[in-house]
């Protein structure tokens, strides 16, 4: 087979136009190179370079085999560059899955600290509802994805990334309002308003309110937390939302509060998942550890 010195002197002349200024680009003798293309031409039986007055040109044969030797020469190159990035956590290309209801309030604050330890990362996100999320980690088509409460399906690795209290926002001169903490009973025959079932949350507001006797508001189901901030700004009900939601959108706001939820079982844990042996798994587990990091800093809100 041809060897990759012979396709680089080769791809070297046709790119110089002439034996002697591709030996200086490459700082090696002129005879070596005419040696090395000699044996290419030679190996695979056909003329690859024609040498005039006016430099050398390549045939038809050495124009396919130029195009086809840089081709091999960058998937060499891309292995290499692989290779070396085994030696350093967190570089080239992670496609990253995130809940709609944690991606766009965690990620602001990890993204600008991944950049300055990692400047060759290169993260891709991407929203979506947990099994659609899990589904593509599974199939590859994501190398990870921050998730609550993972299905546990055997093809999935997970790390503990950080447990995040629930809070139920309320118009600011509601009654409960002026309370510390609320426990689920303090919501009884209260109208409550929820993504909907296709949402993990969506799902604990049902329990919240089967367990403490409020009503759920399904026919005014919110698409997002901001919708539903929005409609309980109008009165229309209340909502549960989770901790980093509460730092990012509703601290500090005039129209809606944020009453904390007195439940131990009204917590939500945040994992990051991947593929169980992927190959870079020490790379997700370096990730696993600065989301951690970055998150206990917003999670110390009171």
């Amino acid at each position: 087979m041809p060897t990759f010195k012979q396709l680089q002197y080769l791809i070297a002349v046709a790119d110089a136009g002439r034996y002697t200024e591709a030996a200086r680009r490459l700082s090696v003798a002129q005879s070596a190179i005419s040696a090395q293309i000699d044996a290419l031409e030679t190996r695979l039986g056909v003329k690859l370079l024609e040498r005039g007055r006016h430099g050398a040109h390549l045939t038809p044969a050495g124009e396919d085999t130029v195009r086809l030797g840089r081709e091999a020469l960058a998937t060499v190159a891309q292995i290499e560059q692989l290779a070396g990035q085994q030696g350093r956590a967190l570089g080239g290309l992670i496609r990253l899955g995130a809940l709609v209801t944690i991606g766009p309030y965690l990620l602001p604050s990890v993204t600008p600290r991944l950049h300055a330890e990692y400047p060759d990362l290169r993260l891709f996100v991407r929203e979506g509802a947990a099994q659609d999320l899990e589904t593509r980690v599974l199939n590859g088509d994501l190398d990870a994805a921050l998730a609550t409460e993972p299905s546990g399906v055997a093809g999935l690795a997970s790390d503990l990334l950080f447990t995040e209290r629930l809070f139920i926002a309320m118009p600011t001169d509601d009654p409960l309002a002026k309370l510390g903490s609320l426990r689920p009973e303090d919501l009884k025959e209260r109208d409550m308003l929820t993504l909907g079932e296709r949402f993990r949350l969506g799902r604990l507001t049902l329990r919240l309110a089967e367990d403490g006797g409020a009503i759920v508001r399904a026919d005014y189901e919110g698409t997002s937390l901001d919708a539903l901030r929005q409609m309980t700004a109008t009165g229309l009900g209340l909502t549960l939302v989770p901790e980093l939601y509460v730092r990012s959108e509703i601290v500090g706001r005039s129209d809606v509060v944020a009453v904390r939820l007195d439940s131990r079982l009204m917590r939500r844990p945040v994992h990051l998942v991947w593929r169980k042996g992927a190959r870079r798994a020490q790379d997700y587990e370096t990730l696993a550890r600065l989301i951690r990091e970055a998150s206990a800093a917003l999670l110390e809100f009171e």
